[in-house]
């Protein structure tokens, strides 16, 4: 388990309309704790990425050549 601590930090002006040109700053904290891990899928995901792409790739000189001497 892991503990996280998110900060806020929140800044406002105030309502010009009824004369307040003031900066209003408020702080917030919060702490998260977190149980278990979770998978990084990007790696998985960009590898069936570059498979499709190479597939594509090699569909494309293959057919791309074939085309080229019909012409």
């Amino acid at each position: 388990m892991r503990t996280h601590n998110f900060k806020l930090l929140i800044r406002t002006k105030g309502d010009t309309d009824e004369g307040d040109d003031n900066i209003y700053t408020y702080n917030r904290r919060a702490q998260f704790k977190v149980i278990g891990v979770k998978k990084n899928l990007f790696v998985k995901y960009g590898i069936y990425g570059l498979i499709i792409v190479l597939i594509l790739f090699m569909l494309n000189l293959i057919f791309g050549k074939k085309n080229k001497t019909k012409k």
